[in-house]
């Protein structure tokens, strides 16, 4: 796949470790700007920091750029594409108050909130299948140490507090609204680690 990524940085955001914020940012500035070649960077980018290691995948629609009418249809395109691919995930619809400042003032209201869990194995990942529907609104990338049965992970990974996630996941990538931007969080790898993995000299 021929590269669309102009430039490549990393720079040290935080020195705190946790999933809140982002430990490392990766910012890129792409050859042509449009939504597919977006996402094709993000993709080449994620598959530099992956190695060959299947990924958990995390999406909450409280963490979606994306008007709150939208994020259930997107939502459940995104469970259509993952169903032809035959994946396997685990979804789950709750509500929850909204505590935003807009929120405070009028009162407070129930939003419905869509959270979905994703085993992605390598070869799935190498698909031009997958790649063409990689999913960019708020989305977590959990780098997975070693492969595992996915209904072993959900178990597990329903079961950990953020830290966990943190003690176990060598590398949890995120993409934000901003899709010119990656944020990253590990404890396993320093900042020329990563500048290794992403071939920045």
């Amino acid at each position: 796949m021929k590269t669309n990524i102009k430039e490549l940085k990393i720079k040290k955001a935080s020195n705190k470790i946790n999933l809140e914020t982002a430990q490392y940012s990766v910012s890129f500035k792409q050859i042509r700007e449009t939504a597919e070649s977006s996402r094709d960077c993000i993709y080449e980018i994620i598959s530099l920091l992956k190695d060959n290691n299947d990924l958990l995948i995390e999406m909450d629609s409280s963490l979606f750029f994306l008007p709150v009418k939208e994020r259930e249809t997107f939502i459940k395109n995104c469970i259509n594409e993952f169903r032809t691919l035959n994946l396997e995930y685990r979804y789950s619809k709750f509500t929850s108050n909204n505590t935003s400042l807009l929120g405070l003032i009028l009162g407070k209201r129930e939003i419905e909130r869509h959270h979905l869990l994703l085993y992605l194995p390598h070869e799935t990942w190498l698909r031009d299948e997958f790649r063409s529907i990689l999913p960019i609104h708020g989305i977590r990338f959990y780098v997975i140490p070693e492969p595992l049965k996915a209904d072993e992970l959900f178990f597990e990974f329903y079961r950990m507090m953020d830290t966990d996630k943190l003690d176990y996941f060598p590398l949890i990538i995120f993409i934000p609204g901003a899709i010119s931007h990656i944020g990253l969080n590990s404890k396993f790898f320093t900042i020329d680690d990563l500048k290794k993995k992403l071939r920045i000299e």
